[in-house]
């Protein structure tokens, strides 16, 4: 499902709670919303299960996950770290979480084959069965973790 807001509409709110109307409970349920801590991202981690806060290895994203994790903390949502563009020179993130005990769920390496599988509108799940592979341990991984 998406919903959309109008040339004009600046509140995305009512969007999330009548798409959160429409979720079922037989099936999974991914929402995305923006880094950092507004309004919009409080109401859709809200009554969320797991909480994967996705990062990039910058000072603007090692600055936003901070405000991502108080925010999760606060709501007492379980959740865990996917890092993109995961670089061996900037390690700025890794040690963040292992400082404030935060699992790392995936790191997604910053890699000319992804890139183009983005700017050829492919995710790297449909044009490598490795990646696939990583994708679903990650759903089952965050699966046995909601549950418990």
């Amino acid at each position: 499902m998406q919903g959309k807001l109008n040339i004009g509409e600046p509140i995305t709110i009512p969007i999330l709670h009548k798409l959160k109307e429409r979720m079922r409970d037989d099936v999974p349920v991914i929402l995305d919303c923006s880094p950092g801590a507004s309004c919009t991202v409080v109401q859709t981690v809200d009554g969320c299960d797991y909480c994967i806060l996705v990062t990039e290895p910058t000072p603007f994203g090692l600055h936003d996950l901070k405000i991502a994790v108080s925010l999760v903390r606060k709501m007492e949502i379980p959740f865990g770290v996917v890092v993109n563009k995961a670089m061996h020179e900037d390690r700025s993130i890794q040690e963040y979480c292992k400082l404030e005990g935060i699992e790392i769920l995936m790191e997604i390496p910053y890699m000319r084959k992804i890139a183009e599988s983005y700017s050829n509108g492919k995710l790297p799940v449909q044009t490598d069965k490795d990646w696939e592979d990583k994708f679903v341990q990650l759903y089952d991984r965050i699966k046995g973790s909601a549950a418990s």
